[in-house]
């Protein structure tokens, strides 16, 4: 089973925006001050320098699964790694989801029960497989466009000197690299390598979607500098960001779509990180039904929502997770790059000391 440009795009790219919902624009704003957007910029070079990397060392490789040249033991450690990731992250993004239905949708329903409809639901989405989430991104991914023209439309009266001074307090830059990861969830993207049907096709794909989640950051980003001067405890909700930009009757419509649109968003971005974790854990464990893990998943993502739900505020939650992704993936690649550098060696080794042999 083969898959499309447009449809990793779109999959990868919902994957990753999500997190404007979240604390992403806050993130950035708290990080870079005035100079946010460059903090955006910053963030976006430091991941497309690791997708270089990670590139090369796909094609130095000659593989199709990206880790599989490493050891039985290191494989099984990155994929529990990788799958426990994204199981905390969908178990936040829930409690979010949740919370958001209860406040605008569903005020008088317990919180539980709104939590065994989702649940249901991305049971259900995510036992189709990874593959059938990607497919149905591309449906979803017009709606992701809504959030920049949503964030100008809301921008009341714009004011440049926001972007003074240039460089903010000028101590952002390491902060930038390591303080919130946005292209955290960019490796979902390696998993759908083995589905491309030319290699070429890998590198053109991983530049547009690291691309269009700069822009869509940047827009919002400076959509929210240019209407309000940075303040120390600037909200990191983007929805409460829109809410204060707005502060009127005319365009409480438009709050109300944004609202739908959240929620949508959150919901796939569940069932894609469901998904995910499941194909991981297969791939992992050579399991001939990876879709036989969905259930475990799916109670273990419940848990995480649980105490998310009530020990902490998503944002922060979300904006301290995501910062130790700089951590995760860069140490995979490092562990991949040490074990397949000294495969080929072994190999090499071994051959020469044959061809020794046999003179």
């Amino acid at each position: 089973m083969k898959i499309k440009k447009a449809e990793a795009v779109c999959f990868t790219v919902n994957f990753i925006a999500a997190k404007l919902f979240i604390s992403a624009p806050g993130a950035f704003i708290n990080i870079g001050k005035n100079a946010a957007w460059i903090a955006v910029l910053l963030n976006a070079a430091a991941a497309y320098l690791s997708f270089l990397f990670i590139y090369w060392l796909y094609k130095k490789n000659k593989k199709r699964e990206i880790f599989s040249f490493l050891p039985p033991f290191l494989k099984k450690a990155v994929g529990i790694t990788v799958s426990f990731y994204l199981i905390i992250s969908a178990g936040i993004a829930l409690a979010l989801l949740i919370r958001g239905v209860i406040r605008t949708f569903m005020p008088e329903t317990p919180s539980f029960i709104i939590s065994l409809l989702f649940l249901s639901a991305t049971l259900y989405a995510a036992k189709k497989g990874l593959i059938a989430n990607v497919r149905l991104s591309v449906l979803a991914f017009p709606l992701l466009l809504i959030i920049p023209f949503v964030a100008l439309a809301l921008t009341p009266h714009i004011e440049p000197t926001n972007f003074f001074p240039i460089l903010g307090d000028g101590n952002f830059f390491l902060r930038s690299l390591f303080g919130f990861n946005f292209f955290a969830d960019f490796f979902v993207f390696y998993l759908l390598i083995p589905y491309f049907e030319n290699e070429k096709d890998i590198f053109k794909t991983g530049s547009m979607i690291i691309g269009i989640s700069t822009a869509l950051c940047l827009l919002v980003v400076v959509s929210s500098t240019l209407t309000i001067p940075y303040q120390a405890n600037f909200v990191s909700h983007f929805y409460q960001m829109l809410t204060f930009m707005a502060g009127r009757n005319s365009v409480i419509n438009i709050i109300k779509v944004f609202k739908l649109v959240f929620l949508i968003n959150f919901f796939l971005y569940v069932s894609d990180a469901a998904a995910a974790a499941s194909y991981t854990l297969g791939e992992t464990f050579d399991l001939k039904y990876p879709e036989s893990t969905v259930f475990i998943i799916s109670l273990l993502i419940i848990m995480t929502e649980e105490i998310s739900y009530k020990t902490l505020t998503g944002p922060e939650a979300y904006e301290r997770f995501m910062s130790w992704g700089h951590i995760t993936f860069p140490l995979i690649v490092a562990l991949s790059y040490l074990f397949g550098r000294r495969g080929k060696n072994e190999k090499n080794i071994s051959s020469g000391s044959g061809s020794f042999n046999a003179l």
